[in-house]
């Protein structure tokens, strides 16, 4: 295991000028306790009016063929209509560039 990038990190942590995981995420509801309230929904129906802020959008999983699965169906299911990102984060994970007005004429 590589301890230099761990050890750099706790460093930068420990001054809020240079830490390195500025952003933070505030999550609606737990998994457990979304699991709980709306377990009673059956396949297919939906709840139009609710809102969460769920961070599930904020991992990249490389390759899906290797999550092993029992079912076709997802047990949870997202609809999203607003995505909530930082300007980094744009460009790295919604390959979004801030456009500027050319200098060149």
């Amino acid at each position: 295991m590589n301890t230099l990038r761990p050890a750099a990190v706790a460093e930068l942590k420990k001054s809020p000028e240079t830490d390195p995981y500025p952003h933070t995420f505030d999550v609606s509801i737990s998994l457990e306790k979304y699991i709980n309230k709306y377990r009673y929904l059956k396949e297919g129906e939906m709840l139009e009016h609710e809102k969460l802020r769920s961070p599930n959008e904020l991992g990249e999983t490389p390759n899906r063929n290797l999550i092993q699965t029992e079912t076709t169906t997802p047990e949870l299911e997202f609809f999203k209509n607003v995505i909530d990102t930082c300007t980094p984060c744009n460009r790295k994970y919604l390959g979004l560039r801030r456009t500027r007005p050319s200098s060149k004429k």
